[in-house]
């Protein structure tokens, strides 16, 4: 929260690092304050278990009834998401989800200020907004910091009837998406509730401004399916790791035997009696395997090989001589099972069959589906898009600007 000039405390010691406390002249949200938040990690390093307390704190989701078992990393998830069949997989989820048409509405006539000034607001970081929010699909959540600051905002509303210029409103002045990969939940130790953010990357430290503890109050989370009271929610991804990890696999498979196909093994053939090099006085004998073996490294390596010209008096065929190993082509056996793991990993995202997905299904399977699919993005409308500006966004900015209403 921005605070009007004149107005910033001054910097208390801890540890002997400099932290200031953010202060305001007026409060957004109930529950857990900055102010609160700081007291509580002062005493934390305070006391000699302090390296022992944060650690419990930082792993206080671990403890919980195994919601992150098996989960997957978001370094994995960055990787998964460029991958062309989770990629379209993905895009045709969200792509219903980035057109929404949306308004602030409100149920009595002495709200209407509120509502106006919500939806102006908000309108200043739609689409941007949602379409970075859909991210919540990809990694389970999505963290923005919100600073707040004193503002005129003038409101042209026909809907609700509103026009006028709201002078010194609180509002967000800005919205920064934060990398999942980089921050951490903070839970309260008494009360279990989410309070913050921890910035650093999992890095535990004892410097409380190195550590970077953002507040519940600064922040905008948008969770998909979260479970247990951890606002990581699950990823859409998470579903489609095992077959994901599995097409890697055969891909990779296909092509070593592209690799082998393309620069096959070499296969050399030498006489099996040893011989005395005539040019020379001692009476050492050279074996022609180990020469052959020696010309077809040479070979391998891009160098030459020149053999003697000896044939067999009985067979007639020639004792030297070097050749390609040929095998049947096989590169048939791992298109249907790419071809399985493409259609799990849409099914693990509940895209339709049919759309994407190799082989299709039969129209009655496809229509079933469809039903599915469409319910899923009318629940991912209100859990990734409406619940987050319905319960965080309009009830901040309407206590701070508007207490009476709220």
């Amino acid at each position: 929260v921005q605070t009007p000039p004149g107005s910033d405390p001054a910097p208390t010691k801890v540890n002997g690092a400099a932290v200031a406390a953010t202060t305001s002249k007026r409060v957004i949200p109930k529950g857990i304050n900055p102010q609160r938040v700081s007291r509580m990690m002062k005493n934390y390093y305070a006391d000699s278990r302090s390296k022992l307390a944060i650690r419990n704190l930082l792993n206080s989701f671990d403890n919980l009834p195994n919601p992150a078992a098996g989960r997957v990393s978001i370094s994995i998830k960055k990787q998964m998401r460029r991958d062309p069949t989770l990629f379209i997989g993905m895009s045709m989820v969200k792509a219903p989800l980035q057109t929404i048409e949306w308004w602030v509405d409100s149920e009595s006539r002495d709200a209407r200020d509120a509502a106006a000034l919500s939806e102006e607001v908000l309108g200043w970081y739609t689409p941007n907004l949602f379409r970075l929010a859909l991210r919540a699909l990809d990694f389970g959540w999505q963290p923005f910091q919100v600073t707040w600051g004193f503002r005129d905002v003038k409101v042209e509303n026909k809907n609700l009837g509103v026009s006028k210029t709201f002078r010194n409103a609180l509002v967000p002045v800005r919205i920064m998406d934060l990398d999942p990969a980089h921050v951490h939940p903070l839970l309260d130790p008494e009360t279990r509730d989410f309070i913050g953010v921890h910035m650093g990357g999992g890095q535990l430290t004892t410097n409380l401004v190195e550590q970077r503890m953002i507040p519940r109050e600064a922040l905008f989370v948008v969770s998909n399916d979260p479970e247990y009271g951890d606002p990581r929610g699950w990823s859409l991804l998470d579903n489609a790791y095992k077959p994901w990890w599995g097409g890697e696999l055969v891909e990779w498979m296909a092509l070593r035997y592209f690799e082998r196909k393309g620069d096959p093994p070499l296969i050399g053939t030498a006489p099996g009696d040893r011989v005395q090099d005539e040019n020379t006085t001692d009476a050492q004998e050279e074996d022609p395997i180990q020469v052959m073996l020696t010309g077809l490294q040479n070979l391998r390596s891009g160098g030459v090989f020149t053999m003697p010209f000896e044939v067999d008096p009985e067979s007639k065929q020639l004792k030297w001589g070097v050749k390609t190993l040929e095998v049947a082509p096989r590169a048939q056996e791992f298109i249907p099972a790419i071809n399985l793991f493409e259609t799990q990993c849409f099914v693990g995202m509940l895209v339709p069959g049919g759309l994407g997905m190799a082989g299709g299904s039969s129209f009655a399977s496809d229509k079933v589906k469809q039903q599915v699919f469409y319910t899923s993005l009318d629940r991912a409308k209100h859990r990734v898009v409406l619940d987050p500006v319905n319960t965080q966004y309009i009830p901040r900015l309407v206590r701070a600007n508007y207490p009476g209403v709220a």
